[in-house]
């Protein structure tokens, strides 16, 4: 499980910073994909990512997307 914090104001438009639940013990690889897309005008970025979290901010104009981390 995770915990979200955001969304906060970003240049792009919004930023969630995400929480894991428990921290991993190397940095996991990470996978997203859209899961709701209300039109081409959507973009999403997921940054900073370490043991414990990462960033996704973008412009997702109603869209939704989808994550899963996972250890190495």
């Amino acid at each position: 499980m995770y915990t979200v914090h955001g969304p906060l104001s970003w240049i792009y438009g919004w930023l969630q910073i995400i929480y894991f639940r428990r921290s991993f013990e190397e940095t996991p690889s990470l996978t997203y994909g859209f899961v709701k897309v209300t039109n081409r005008n959507q973009e999403a970025e997921l940054t900073s990512l370490t043991k414990s979290g990462f960033s996704v901010g973008g412009s997702l104009n109603g869209s939704k997307i989808r994550w899963m981390a996972c250890g190495n």
